[in-house]
């Protein structure tokens, strides 16, 4: 006896795909778990150590930052700005919107003149006399930072040890 063809195959080709996927995936999670990309492993501590960039400066004094815009490129909130009359020059305004960053120090790592760092700050958010777009004399000069003279790179070295 011959059956019609839809006794056989009662759903079209991309209905029968569509339940076959789902059907697989339903196996797979239920065979090895849920995914846990990008969530915490039990027992591991979170770092929740409030960060705060910092513009680091030379033997002089004078800031290390040459306004190669690498760490503005490759933000990927775009926290940063930069500005400056020329390449290789010191910048004219540098700004960092601590809201809009997720601490992620790529722009730590992509600067050449290892001019940026985060360091974990004392200071309590959400005061009422904080601005919340830190400048280039906060970033680089505050008074926590050697007395307002600024960070060297020998000393960052020392504070995180």
């Amino acid at each position: 006896m011959i059956l019609d063809r839809e006794i056989y195959f009662p759903f079209p080709f991309h209905k029968r795909v569509y339940l076959f996927i789902k059907k697989f995936f339903y196996i797979l999670v239920r065979f090895l778990g849920r995914p846990t990309w990008g969530r915490p492993k039990a027992g591991v501590k979170l770092n929740i150590e409030k960060q705060d960039l910092v513009l680091l400066v030379d033997e002089e004094g004078k800031l290390r930052c040459k306004t190669c815009r690498s760490c503005v490129e490759i933000c990927p909130t775009q926290c940063l700005e930069l500005s400056s009359r020329a390449e290789k020059e010191t910048p004219q305004s540098f700004n960092f919107k601590p809201l809009d960053c997720m601490y992620c120090s790529l722009c730590e790592e992509v600067c050449p003149e290892s001019a940026i760092a985060m360091i974990s700050s004392s200071n309590t958010s959400g005061s009422y006399d904080q601005t919340w777009i830190r400048d280039l004399n906060y970033l680089g000069f505050r008074e926590e930072l050697n007395e307002g003279k600024g960070l060297s790179l020998e000393e960052l070295k020392e504070l995180r040890k």
